[in-house]
């Protein structure tokens, strides 16, 4: 009986852990996605940049989100995502305020 009782505990403690972990995937994904997706190649100057957008302009939003001092052309491609993927980034944002505040 205390094994049952060990390994009921167990798993709703690792269910409960597994639940943050995947929140915190989908709102990574779910942010890469729609960089990706919804900024249009145009917008991108180096050519280069735009076969892989989410990597180049992620460190724009951390940046930027974060309330780091950020350069002219860091905030221009951040007006830029936020004008694409508004929603996602905020739902980053909040993510990210929320495990730091744990």
């Amino acid at each position: 009986m205390k094994l049952f009782t060990f390994l009921l505990v167990t798993l709703i403690s690792f269910s409960g852990v597994c639940d943050g972990i995947k929140e915190g995937i989908n709102v990574n994904l779910q942010l890469l996605n729609c960089l990706d997706d919804k900024i249009p190649n145009s917008s991108i100057e180096d050519p280069e940049d735009r076969d892989a957008k989410s990597l180049f302009l992620l460190p724009t939003v951390i940046e930027n989100t974060m309330k780091n001092d950020s350069s002219n052309a860091s905030k221009k491609l951040f007006a830029l995502t936020m004008k694409y993927c508004e929603k996602e980034i905020l739902s980053f944002k909040e993510y990210f305020d929320k495990q730091a505040n744990k």
